[in-house]
């Protein structure tokens, strides 16, 4: 019996990659993404309609979801401002959930009150915010069947400073939180980027995060844990200490690109654990990459069930192409 749910973010280009058995192990879907113009949500998709037949074919329970957003989308703020822009938006979000036969929309918006990612942001995005999900609950509610309604949540202080999360969770069926690129070649020292707990030198964590979205009014039971299925890499560093100082960042890898790495040598990597921190590493002399491995996944899937979490969530279903931790994680959380 499934006792937790788990959700996977996939492409549209991915969609028609998603196996047979990774199907049928997953819960959700969240298709990624619908985008906003001139204040209305639109899909960019060639086969679409067939590609979610597929999905709900192999497994009828599937929640097949448009995610709407992303990092540097812009059109929130806009759409968001006013009465009747939240009212396009919304009626645009339900003429796609009808035309595709969505379950839902999950709204990624990256971020509120932040023009970190070059899109518009003004402070009342705040209230805005609460405003545009209550309207997309009031439309998603005409349906005849009951449609879902989630975010993807940044897993740092400063979306709970930026937003309302306690009417937020009361609209929402679940808050997926972003519980990766905690550090990344953007900070000047190695880190965990998804790691379960705070190492050594760390603040931010996935623990951390779901302690301070309960502190905001967020209950467990609507908090989706988030996995990684890529890496974060550092360049120069000196010491496999996580912590250590770096010249530089570097590349992002898929999971099978680590994979490849261990098996074949290539780079040189010796595999490492953070015990306290419940997260691997690599480390070559040279370059720290952190990522999730099965054993990190299964720390977090535990965590998931220890805490009456509601489930699990990872980006991104085409960054796996071993096709082992969707399964993975299916078999910790049904344990």
């Amino acid at each position: 019996m499934k006792t937790k749910k788990l959700i996977g973010y996939c492409f549209t280009k991915s969609l028609g990659d998603m196996t047979a058995e990774d199907i049928g192990a997953l819960d959700g879907v969240n298709i990624a993404f619908g985008l906003i113009k001139n204040g209305e949500v639109y899909w960019k998709e060639k086969h679409g309609k067939r590609d979610i037949a597929r999905l709900k074919a192999i497994n009828p329970k599937l929640k097949v979801v448009l995610s709407v957003g992303g990092w540097a989308a812009d059109g929130f703020s806009q759409a968001a401002e006013t009465k009747e822009g939240r009212a396009k938006f919304a009626e645009s979000a339900a003429r796609l959930t009808e035309e595709y036969g969505f379950d839902g929309i999950d709204i990624d918006w990256e971020y509120p009150c932040s023009d970190k990612a070059g899109i518009r942001a003004i402070p009342e995005d705040k209230e805005n915010f609460t405003l545009l999900l209550k309207a997309l609950r009031s439309r998603l509610d005409a349906f005849t069947e009951y449609k879902l309604l989630s975010i993807a949540a940044g897993a740092l202080g400063f979306y709970v400073e930026h937003t309302q999360m306690k009417e937020a969770a009361d609209i929402l069926d679940y808050v997926q939180l972003m519980t990766y690129d905690l550090y990344g070649e953007w900070d000047s020292v190695t880190g965990h980027h998804a790691g379960l707990y705070s190492g050594a030198g760390e603040g931010a964590s996935s623990d951390a995060a779901v302690r301070l979205f309960v502190s905001a009014g967020v209950p467990y039971e609507k908090l989706v844990m988030g996995a990684a299925f890529y890496s974060r890499e550092w360049k120069g560093v000196r010491n496999s200490k996580p912590g250590s100082p770096a010249e530089k960042g570097g590349q992002t890898h898929s999971y099978d690109t680590i994979v490849k790495y261990l098996e074949t040598g290539e780079k040189n990597y010796t595999k490492m654990w953070d015990e306290e921190a419940k997260a691997a590493y690599l480390y070559n002399g040279e370059q720290f990459v952190s990522y999730e491995d099965e054993r990190a996944l299964r720390y977090k899937a535990e965590y998931v069930k220890d805490k009456n979490m509601y489930g699990m969530m990872y980006w991104e279903y085409g960054l796996d192409k071993t096709c082992s931790l969707t399964g993975i994680l299916r078999e910790q959380l049904d344990k």
